[in-house]
């Protein structure tokens, strides 16, 4: 037992954010922030988890990233597209024949994509387990902290729904996981980042696709431990994603997802633009760390 005075005279980085991947998300309030969680949520096809490994690749920390619901090739590719802005369809034929990044190379000698990779991408450690149980999380994050001596600042689960509760009703699995990624926060200091759906149910009404849907929308309602809750939607015809913040503990948030804010994709290049002008004229978001 402690007093909050004593608390007080030892601050904690607990609610610190993390480095600025996309200002204009920040400037916000749309930002991971440590010893929290903060879930993304959208319809599938929605670029979350395209967004969210760019986050994590620019942000640079070390980080342990659950991917239960995209297998390790095409996380590869993903990668590879994103920190060397080639087309995918060139990444992926080139990864299949000799791994070769073909580019004008200096010097006439070959760049691999194995080198890229380690060198933009070796901060972070990948779990590709197809339905991990919550015990999963905690014995990989004890691994992690074991092998690098320090737990991983920032965690990644996509998605909630891929995690194996030990309740038999689907629902209150994923509320038990909500419960156990929020100790887990507490527990580590890590900002945790997991990826969920949204309701697909009124999909068809008119921009349900390509507007975020309200918080009542969220699958199995589990809004409780998250202290920040994006809800997300793109336009596939423009690449405008639309993200609004249907929660947030430390500022204003608009549960009814009527205002968002806006930045470009490309999704073949994992090139991301603050507007549609700037991705028209090839000027890509730096961030600001």
């Amino acid at each position: 037992m402690r007093t909050l005075g004593r608390v007080a005279a030892t601050p904690t980085p607990i609610g610190d954010p993390l480095p600025t991947v996309f200002p204009k998300l920040a400037d916000a309030g749309i930002v991971p922030r440590r010893g929290t969680a903060m879930m993304v949520a959208a319809l599938p096809g929605s670029m979350k988890t395209y967004l969210v490994t760019k986050w994590v690749i620019e942000m640079g920390l070390p980080t342990l990233f659950f991917s239960a619901d995209m297998d390790s090739q095409s996380m590869v590719e993903r990668a590879a597209t994103i920190v060397t802005g080639k087309p995918q369809s060139e990444v992926r034929q080139e990864l299949r024949n000799d791994g070769v990044w073909r580019y004008d190379f200096e010097n006439d000698e070959p760049e691999y994509y194995s080198d890229a990779l380690n060198e933009k991408v070796g901060h972070i450690r990948w779990v590709f387990e197809s339905d991990p149980t919550y015990y999963d999380l905690e014995i990989e994050t004890e691994a992690f902290a074991e092998v690098h001596g320090d737990f991983p600042q920032v965690i990644v689960v996509d998605t909630l729904m891929k995690v194996v509760g030990e309740s038999e009703s689907e629902w209150s699995a994923i509320r038990q996981v909500t419960k156990v990624l929020d100790r887990l926060a507490r527990v580590t200091g890590a900002a945790i980042i997991v990826l969920h759906h949204m309701n697909e149910e009124n999909k068809k009404q008119e921009g349900h696709t390509t507007y975020p849907a309200p918080r009542a929308q969220l699958a199995g309602k589990v809004s409780q431990t998250a202290r920040l809750i994006l809800s997300m939607a793109m336009d596939k015809r423009t690449g405008e994603l639309r993200i609004a913040k249907v929660k947030d503990s430390w500022g204003t948030d608009y549960p009814e997802a009527d205002q968002y804010e806006s930045i470009w994709i490309d999704p073949e290049k994992g090139k991301f633009y603050n507007s549609r002008g700037e991705m028209n004229a090839g000027i890509e978001i730096r961030s600001r760390k």
